[in-house]
């Protein structure tokens, strides 16, 4: 841990606190005013660095560990309570605040600590970092404070990158920020510098308010968990610009909204991974008319209220932080709410000393509690790994810090086994190609929890490549059977390579080109002209599954499966007669069945010229009608035609003096006309 990296971290939390008025005090304490600031400021601005107070104990009971980080006045120490340590518990840590040397002879300096402290002991919650106590030792002012040991809400929202947090899992956190904002709010207290920094969730999953005055990112691995200052999260004028109200940004008084802007900037962030407004200063992002994009996380109705709560102008802008949650969860936490009005309604008076909190049957109680806790955590390091990876869902007592302390103990094993599992699924000898999708469910099961690891995205590249490489050949034997018109569903036909194809991708869509679907309507109108049943009822298949999207053939398959099914009622109709049953005769299908055969007759007879041709049509068409009824349409149709042609050819012939050939035109002619006349 790096206490230069602290210090910078604690720097950018540390912001003066300010609040709205009441009819009997004014939350702005009488120091704050712009000369006693000023000078507070130039103070700051000239220090230099000072000798730590490492390893020195104070009041003869604080011993001052390590400086975990300094802010613009103060330097904050993890300190053992000796007087703890002597009543047998270890784990005795507190957080001691100091004022540096160079501010101890400015009264104003020292009276803005008391009074910061003052206000922060009237902010007694659960979810509000606790000041135990104030004092000094000779120059030494100090205040003690709760030690806190977990992570910042920064880190938990750069971990949850790209996609953020899920609803359920942000509310939980959400919840316990309202719950104290609220109770803040209650008590005329606006906290005005709320930003993920200045929040900490403990190892035990409790939410823990920074820097309502007074307190600092306090915990263990501050380096590793704190948020890195850049530009845009920088103090200025004791506001975060990043999530800081357009109104305190133009130099309006505090408000409550500006804690709802500030709340809903954070909640985003939380289901998103992104700033709404891309980290621009509100004032800006207001000039610029900057919108808010839809977290997927939230429906419309939650989205709405979310909206509202991030509007930049605040006479448009949410009353309070709690219409956010109840629109998020039906249930918004109820025993928080509660917990949160009996402080409010108790008072400062009745709240935990820290004389109290001394006693030892709570510390043993909390200690027991905690040994248990650890000696859980510790079973967990030692189970099987796949056993702990399919408990780790279920895991819901564990804080974040400690899942990612677990994940690493059993990251070895899991990583080697997943790797093992990947190359047994690539080798499973059930298809030609290896099992792609199991791979890469596999894959993507064990990178969630490991991201980092090189041997796991070296072997999903391995796999992704692969998988391209299969889907290209097949791909490309699939085109060139389809460009033969070869529809074979034997061996390793087409059939047989879109199982492959969709076996190693199961969104894979077979795309016909131009002259695959020419090559198939071709076979499709020869089998149609043909009447060849079978064939047609392949097609009609091969269609429907690799054909069915081009345009051109839909209306082919159309009259396909009408062709299909006339065919099917004639088979039934022909078998059904030759059993010896009485049935009437399936016009419609044989209308479908023959309806080419007569188009293409009629053609024929209306561009001929010739008797001799005509005879030949005559003898096809008496041909055609040994399988259907006198009375069927399309055959009287085409008799009515013959007959005409029949007379015009026997008109020609009279003019030529070919009588004998014309009388035998003209009996064949009215031969037609009888047959008609049903």
């Amino acid at each position: 841990m790096t206490d230069k990296k602290v210090a910078k971290n604690v720097e950018a939390t540390e912001s003066k606190t300010q609040a709205t008025p009441t009819s009997s005090e004014s939350t702005v304490t009488d120091i704050d005013n712009d000369k006693t600031q000023a000078d507070l400021n130039r103070s700051i601005s000239k220090k230099v660095p000072v000798k730590s107070l490492e390893g020195q104990c104070i009041k003869d009971r604080y011993l001052l560990e390590s400086k975990i980080g300094s802010g613009g006045m103060s330097d904050i120490y993890r300190a053992k309570d000796l007087l703890l340590e002597r009543a047998g518990i270890k784990d005795g840590y507190i957080a001691i605040k100091v004022l540096q040397p160079e501010f101890v002879k400015q009264p104003e300096a020292l009276q803005l600590l008391m009074k910061e402290a003052d206000k922060t002991r009237r902010l007694s919650h659960p979810n509000i970092i606790r000041l135990y106590d104030v004092d000094s030792d000779g120059d030494i002012h100090f205040l003690i404070m709760e030690y806190l040991d977990g992570e910042t809400l920064d880190q938990i929202i750069k971990r949850s990158k790209p996609k953020g947090l899920k609803l359920k899992g942000a509310i939980k956190l959400l919840e316990q920020i309202s719950a104290a904002l609220t109770y803040a709010h209650q008590q005329g207290i606006v906290h005005t510098d709320l930003k993920p920094a200045n929040i900490i969730l403990t190892r035990n999953g409790h939410i823990k308010l920074l820097d309502f005055g007074v307190a600092q990112a306090v915990q263990v691995n501050q380096d590793q968990y704190s948020a890195d200052s850049n530009q845009l999260t920088s103090v200025n004028g004791g506001y975060t610009p990043a999530y800081a109200s357009p109104q305190l940004l133009e130099g309006s008084a505090p408000s409550f909204k500006d804690d709802v802007f500030s709340f809903a900037c954070l909640a985003y962030e939380l289901l998103t991974s992104k700033h709404p407004y891309d980290r621009l200063p509100a004032n800006k992002a207001k000039e610029q008319k900057k919108t808010t994009k839809k977290p997927s996380h939230l429906n419309a109705s939650q989205w709405k209220c979310l909206q509202k709560a991030l509007h930049l102008d605040d006479k448009d802008r949410t009353q309070d932080i709690s219409t956010i949650i109840k629109s998020f969860s039906a249930n918004p936490w109820p025993k928080v709410a509660l917990a949160a009005g009996f402080v409010g309604s108790i008072g400062v008076a009745s709240w935990f000393t820290y004389q109290q909190h001394l006693e030892l049957d709570s510390i043993q109680a909390e200690l027991a509690k905690r040994v248990a806790h650890s000696e859980f955590i510790e079973g967990l390091t030692q189970i099987p790994s796949n056993q702990f990876l399919n408990q780790l869902q279920d895991l819901d007592t564990i804080t974040a810090t400690e899942k990612q302390g677990l994940l690493r103990a059993h990251g070895p094993a899991l990583i080697e086994s997943y790797e093992k599992k990947v190359d047994q699924a690539l080798n499973d000898g059930e298809h030609e190609y290896p099992n792609y999708p199991k791979a890469e469910k596999l894959l993507n099961e064990i990178l969630d929890f490991y991201p980092d690891s090189h041997i796991l995205t070296k072997q999903a590249i391995t796999v992704t490549r692969g998988k391209q490489a299969a889907i290209q050949a097949l791909d490309e034997r699939l085109h060139a059977s389809l460009r033969k018109g070869n529809y074979d569903r034997t061996g390793s036909g087409i059939f047989y390579l879109l199982e492959e194809l969709k076996y190693i991708d199961n969104n894979y869509r077979p795309i016909p080109t131009s002259i695959e679907s020419k090559v198939y309507q071709k076979q499709f109108n020869s089998a149609m002209k043909s009447h060849d049943v079978s064939k047609l009822e392949s097609l009609i298949d091969v269609g429907n599954v690799f054909f069915s999207k081009t345009e051109s053939v839909a209306e082919l398959l159309a009259l396909g499966q009408q062709l299909k099914q006339a065919i099917t009622e004639l088979s039934a109709y022909s078998k059904q007669i030759s059993e010896g049953q009485e049935l009437d005769y399936p016009y419609q299908a044989a209308t479908v069945f023959y309806k080419d055969s007569f188009e293409t007759l009629t053609s024929k007879v209306s561009a001929t010229t010739q008797v001799s041709s005509m005879d030949k049509l005559y003898k096809e068409v008496e041909t055609l009608s040994q399988d259907l009824p006198d009375n069927f349409p399309p055959l009287i149709s085409i008799r009515k035609a013959m007959a005409d042609k029949y007379l015009n050819l026997a008109d020609i012939l009279l003019k030529k003096r070919k009588v004998k050939t014309a009388n035998r035109v003209m009996k064949r002619a009215n031969e037609l006309i009888s047959s008609t006349n049903i």
